[in-house]
């Protein structure tokens, strides 16, 4: 309603190409039209009908999923829609070389169809046309025998599948022309190893016969000494300075346990002569306190040791 009151029965109005005029404009087919018209551009752009011709022409090509009957009835109702847009000609861009979009002829629609379908369509309908297509309808009929003799992924799709099955071919399949489908990357073959499945070890990282961890009978192999050995090769000589480790522990719990008995020994025979001689009470109390604070020293180490050695692995 909008658009019909700034173009019918008002003073003044402008018309599709921006010129203003003075006189009311009469109710009419055309008035309706440009009606009509204005409308679409609300929703379209100035230069639709050119940008889906280019389409038409330049960016459509047949799928292999589609039938040709199918594919063609959409590429006339395509055409159909390209009188109906809104153009350049009736915009303010428009020059006086600008032309209305009309919609394809029959042989120029026809050319456009040939040049969508496969190319192996192409040939074939060379060889057997022996005129240049004029009919859309002759084109179709031509294209449907075709069709029938060279179908496309969608009639032969259970074919790769059966040569995958029974290991026909396993190269990798290869784009041949535009129309064909990007191949898949082929998955890597899993590794896995029998050996250290069985006897334990990293099954999933190389196969049976590479195997570096045991010989074919299950038996451990000599020179293996695995990642971490390899990555950190003090790591050979832990189990040798462990042992030289616990034997030193060993010799000097051996060495306080000697002192301890030897200091028990002196305690109590100074416990017997200490109320013998007077004179002599005072130098042997020191040396019994002495000889005590030693007792307690030696006690204290001997279990430190023994704590050790207690924790240090064989």
């Amino acid at each position: 309603m909008k658009i019909l009151g700034e173009q019918l029965d008002v003073t003044p109005w402008t018309d599709l190409f921006g010129v203003e005029h003075a006189e009311e404009q009469k109710r009419s087919w055309l008035s309706f039209m440009d009606c009509v018209t204005f409308h679409l551009l609300t929703v379209f752009r100035s230069d639709a009908a050119e940008t889906e011709r280019f389409y038409i022409s330049n960016g459509l090509k047949k799928p292999n999923l589609v039938l040709i009957r199918q594919f063609v009835q959409r590429i006339q109702q395509l055409n159909g829609y390209l009188n109906l847009l809104p153009c350049l000609f009736y915009s303010e861009r428009a020059t006086k070389l600008t032309r209305d979009v009309q919609s394809f002829d029959d042989p120029d629609l026809v050319s456009h169809i040939l040049r969508m379908v496969p190319k192996q369509w192409q040939d074939q309908y060379e060889l057997t046309g022996s005129t240049v297509p004029q009919s859309v309808r002759k084109l179709l009929e031509a294209l449907e025998h075709i069709e029938k003799a060279f179908p496309t992924e969608k009639d032969n799709r259970e074919g790769p599948k059966s040569g995958l099955t029974g290991g026909s071919s396993s190269k990798k399949q290869k784009m041949v022309s535009f129309d064909d489908r990007i191949p898949k990357k082929s998955r890597k073959d899993a590794k896995h190893c029998t050996l250290c499945r069985k006897h334990g070890g990293a099954q999933n990282t190389h196969n049976t016969g590479d195997c570096k961890k045991y010989n074919p009978n299950g038996t451990p192999k000599k020179g293996f000494t695995g990642k971490s050995a390899q990555r950190n090769p003090s790591n050979r000589s832990a189990p040798r300075d462990q042992k030289t480790n616990y034997a030193q522990l060993s010799a000097k719990i051996a060495k306080l346990e000697k002192s301890n008995k030897k200091l028990k020994r002196m305690n109590k025979k100074l416990k017997r002569n200490r109320d013998s001689n007077s004179n002599n009470s005072n130098s042997s109390l020191s040396d019994w306190s002495g000889s005590t604070g030693n007792l307690g020293n030696n006690v204290r180490n001997m279990t430190e040791l023994t704590m050790m050695l207690k924790f240090t692995p064989v």
